[in-house]
């Protein structure tokens, strides 16, 4: 990439017309913030509302520490790629994906990029993100991936641990929260979205 930013995009989501514009200016703006995120709209298939996913609950300049080690308990803040937008500088800082991971190399680059400053948060959907049955995250959720995915999440919580004073029953917690979030999640797909 040769810009200044950097967005990643996946290609069952969609970004409103101005994601851009708005999650910019938002990094212009603050030079103290690493990266802009915005609100995510699920949708079908077939492009119907099936709910929002709403980021950290404060707004503006958030510290970035504060809202990673807050999602271990209950949420990925950070969520799908396409609602984050960060700079190019942060992402030569951090190198990229960590390969140990299969399914949540994202959650884990926004983890080391939050922790180098603040985040922007912008409480507007200003990403569209299509949910199915048969997505990498509905069949962790669905199948047997399940044990896959609470193992990684467990190396990432160990990996932040010290960095953002988690302790050893913090980390348990945060793998028992994982595994009720991801009962939901099928729970989720099973009831409100039908292929």
């Amino acid at each position: 990439c040769n810009g200044e930013f950097i967005q990643l995009l996946c290609a069952d989501a969609l970004l409103a017309k101005d994601a851009i514009e708005k999650e910019a200016k938002a990094l212009m703006e603050h030079p103290e913030v690493v990266m802009a995120e915005s609100d995510t709209r699920f949708i079908d298939m077939n492009g119907k509302f099936k709910g929002t996913y709403r980021r950290y609950h404060s707004k503006g300049a958030v510290d970035g520490k504060k809202i990673a080690r807050a999602g271990f308990f209950s949420q990925n803040y950070f969520g799908a790629p396409l609602a984050n937008m960060f700079r190019k500088s942060v992402l030569e800082q951090v190198h990229g994906f960590d390969t140990n991971y299969y399914y949540i190399l994202d959650y884990d680059l926004w983890i080391r990029i939050a922790c180098l400053g603040k985040v922007y948060i912008i409480h507007e959907p200003l990403n569209f993100f299509r949910v199915r049955n048969d997505s990498n995250t509905g069949e962790v959720m669905a199948g047997g991936k399940k044990e896959a995915y609470v193992s990684e999440h467990r190396y990432l919580v160990k990996k932040y641990a010290k960095e953002l004073h988690m302790s050893g029953f913090e980390i348990e917690l945060s793998v028992l929260i994982r595994r009720l979030r991801n009962f939901a999640g099928f729970s989720f797909l099973k009831i409100f979205v039908r292929d």
